[in-house]
Order: structure tokens, then sequence, then C-alpha cells
């Protein structure tokens, strides 16, 4: 099933896709997504509101959430989500199948917050701990970031020395595969702009990195993102 292998997408993609969806609704006037993927990613990226507000810190703790509803056996609730999974399942199962795509999406958010604290502390901002995160995600994304900038300087520096053609590309894996760990799934355009190079190369060598499985592309929106071992 379709939902089963895209359930691990991460909150920057459901944040996307619920742009994209926006976009296309009211400015294309397209119709409403009826995809299960799109559709529950959608439900869950507005299930996790409560929890990024810090009024809860469980998925069913908002008094006014559906998802809460849907728990306490609303018919309403129920028949939405039933509407989004299907009526195959239990209750109980379609639960279970939402929580643990919401708590995908939130791991994903809090590395993306510590991303961003880790950013900002790097060029001088005072960023006060984020009841999302951790200190420790922090660190983690403050050492990941310094690997990534010690890659573009190995490769600006392989440029400025004419190396050959074959150690600059290995240095180019190395720094998109870097970038792509960073920012878990970046679209072609920002990784141009990161490399300083023009899009066509950039094209063919994510194309050589995705030959080599590498790396892969995502159906909706295209990002690129690491392939998963």
């Amino acid at each position: 099933m379709s939902y089963s292998n895209n359930r691990n997408k991460d909150y920057e993609t459901a944040h996307h896709l619920v742009s994209r969806i926006a976009h296309r609704v009211y400015f294309l006037k397209e119709d409403v997504p009826n995809t299960e993927r799109e559709l529950s990613m959608c439900l869950a990226y507005i299930h996790l509101n409560p929890i990024r507000a810090a009024v809860t810190d469980k998925f069913d703790g908002y008094l006014w959430s559906s998802f809460s509803a849907f728990v306490k056996g609303d018919a309403t609730a129920v028949g939405g989500m039933r509407f989004i999974y299907g009526n195959e399942d239990s209750e109980a199962e379609i639960a279970s199948r939402h929580e643990y795509l919401l708590e995908e999406l939130l791991e994903s958010e809090k590395l993306k917050r510590a991303e961003e604290i880790a950013r900002k502390r790097a060029v001088g901002f005072e960023m006060p701990a984020d009841p999302l995160t951790t200190e420790a995600m922090v660190a983690q994304r403050a050492a990941h970031q310094a690997e990534v900038q010690k890659a573009l300087i190995e490769l600006r520096e392989a440029r400025m020395c004419a190396k050959r053609g074959d150690e600059r590309r290995e240095l180019t894996y190395k720094v998109i595969c870097a970038l792509l760990g960073e920012h878990s799934a970046m679209d072609v355009h920002q990784l141009a702009e990161q490399l300083s190079l023009g899009m066509g190369m950039t094209y063919r060598i994510l194309a050589e990195m995705k030959k080599c499985g590498m790396i892969c592309q995502e159906k909706y929106g295209g990002a690129w993102r690491l392939s998963r071992k």
C-alpha cells in the first residue's frame, strides 16, 4: 500500500505539501486532493498544531482537536478519519497508523527547529531553548552544519587548485550528501545555489547520484533526499 511506503516522510514534506495543495486549490482552481497520502499528511500537519503551541504534549491532549474527538469515538470525527483511511481497519488500527505518522512528522519538526537554532547561534544570535526540541538536538545539528561547511570549503579549494575532474566530482557528491543530511530534502535550485553550479550541471550530477543509488527524488514536488539504506 502506498501509505506504508510513504508514511515516513518528514515534517518539511508535509509543510510543503499543505502549501502546494492550498496554492492548487485557491489559486489554480484545481480539485481538492483526494489521495490517502495527501489527505493524511495534511491532517497530521494540522493535528500537530496544539503541540507546536505548547498547549499539550499528547496527540489527543487538546480538547477541540478532531483527533481527540476521534479517539473518544465522536461519530463526525470517526467518519472523517474513515474518509481518509478507509473502512477496512478498525478505529484502533487507524489511530495507531495516524499516531505513527504524527510521531514521524513531529520528530522531523524537532530536528528542523534544532537546525534553525543552531544556524542562528552560529552567526551570533542569542537563541533561547525551544520547548519543542532539545539542546542535544541543537548540538547535533550544529555539528552537522560544521561538517557541511567543511565539505563546501574542500570543494571550493579543489576548484581553485584545478584538481582532476573525478576528484572534484567525488567532493561534489560529498557536499550534496552533507546538504541533504542537514536539510532532509532540497530542490535542484537550492542545491545549485549552494554548489555555485549551473542548473544543467547540477541536474547531471543529481542524475548520476540517483543512478548510483545515493539519492532519490520525491514524487511530490521533485525534492531530492538521501536514499534510505
